[in-house]
C-alpha cells in the first residue's frame, strides 16, 4: 500500500499544488486504512508465543523481540486436585523493519527507504482452568500500549520535495496507540510413548485500539487485529541432573498467523519455525505447588 501512495505522489511536486496533494495524499491513506497495516508490526512482537526473529518479504525485512513473564498462581483442593488458578502475564516488545519503494515517472523516477520502529508493552489477566489431566485451558483480557515511528530516505530526482510531501504521513511520522483484547490460550502436555513428552501450546488473541494518536490524520487505523499462535515440542529426559533440574532435550516447531485485512503490510501473513531445544525443569518429584522452571535454548 505505501508504494500506491508514492505512486499518488509521483512527479516533482511544485508549490503551488504540494499542498493540495499533500491532503489528497492523507484521503488516499484513510481510504487504504494505511494505518492498520502499519500496526502489524508492533502486533508481532507484543503477542506472546509469536517467532522472535527475522523475516524477510517482498522488499522487506522485519526483525522481532520480546520479553514475556507469566505466571500461573496454582491452587489445589485438599485432596490434590487442580482448582481455577489466577494468571498474570506481561510483555515488552520491541520490532524493527526496513522497506524498499522505487516510483515515479520518466526522468521523476525516485527511490525511498522506510525505516519503521516500534516498542509496545502488554498486560494480561485471566483464569488457568484445569479441564482434563494434562489440558489447561486460559482465557484472559489484555489491556497495552504501543508506539510505532516511521522515517523514509528519498533519492533521485525532486528528493526533498518528496521528504516535504510525506512529512508525518511515510516520513517523520509517529502512531501511538492504546488497545484491550482478549485471548485463549491452552496448555496440552502428555507423554506420547515412553519417556517422550508432547506439549502443544496454541494461542489466539484480538486487539482493539480505543485511543490513537497521529502525526497526519490518514494514518488513524480503524478495525481490529487478531494473531494466532501455535508451538509444539517433544522432548525427553536426558537422566542429567544440576541440584533439582532434570534437563529435557528435543525438537520444537511453532508458527504464527497474522488475521484481518491489512494484515500482510510487511510481505506475510503466517511464519513458522522448527529448531531444538535443551530446557532445564524442576523433577516432578518435586512436590506440588513448586511449579516448573522452563528455559528454553532453540535455535534453526
Amino acid at each position: 500500500m505505501t508504494l500506491v501512495l508514492f505512486a499518488a505522489g509521483a512527479g516533482t511536486p511544485a508549490s503551488s499544488y504540494a499542498q493540495s496533494l499533500g491532503e489528497d495524499l492523507s484521503d488516499l491513506a484513510a481510504f487504504a486504512n494505511v494505518g492498520k497495516g502499519l500496526g502489524t508490526l508492533p502486533l508481532i512482537s507484543q503477542t506472546p508465543g509469536a517467532e522472535d526473529a527475522t523475516f524477510h518479504g517482498d522488499n522487506s525485512e522485519v526483525k522481532s523481540s520480546r520479553f514475556y513473564l507469566g505466571h500461573v498462581f496454582r491452587r489445589w483442593d485438599a485432596e490434590g486436585n487442580a482448582l481455577i488458578s489466577p494468571y498474570l502475564e506481561a510483555t515488552l516488545g520491541r520490532s524493527k523493519a526496513n522497506q524498499t519503494e522505487e516510483f515515479g515517472i520518466g526522468s521523476d523516477f525516485a527511490r525511498t527507504d522506510l525505516r519503521y520502529r516500534s516498542r509496545s508493552y502488554l498486560l494480561g489477566i485471566g483464569a488457568s482452568i484445569p479441564a482434563s489431566p494434562g489440558l489447561r485451558i486460559t482465557p484472559m483480557v489484555l489491556a497495552g500500549r504501543s508506539r510505532l515511528k516511521i522515517n523514509s530516505t528519498f533519492t533521485g530526482e525532486g528528493a526533498a520535495g518528496f521528504d516535504e510531501l510525506y512529512d508525518g504521513l511515510l516520513n517523520r511520522a509517529e502512531i501511538k496507540s492504546t488497545f484491550v483484547g482478549a485471548a485463549l490460550k491452552l496448555d496440552y502436555r502428555s507423554m506420547v510413548i515412553r519417556d517422550v513428552w508432547l506439549t502443544v501450546t496454541p494461542r489466539y488473541n484480538h486487539y482493539f485500539s480505543i485511543s490513537d494518536e497521529v502525526t497526519n490524520r490518514g494514518l488513524r487505523p480503524r478495525g481490529s487485529a487478531g494473531v494466532g499462535t501455535i508451538r509444539a515440542e517433544l522432548e525427553t529426559p536426558t537422566r542429567i541432573y544440576v541440584g533439582e533440574r532434570e534437563f529435557f532435550v528435543g525438537v520444537f516447531g511453532r508458527g504464527t498467523a497474522l488475521v484481518g485485512r491489512k494484515s500482510n503490510q510487511f510481505g506475510f501473513q503466517r511464519v513458522g519455525e522448527i529448531g531444538g531445544l535443551i530446557s532445564p525443569r524442576l523433577s516432578s518429584r518435586c512436590g506440588r505447588g513448586s511449579g516448573c522452571l522452563r528455559i528454553a535454548d532453540q535455535g534453526l
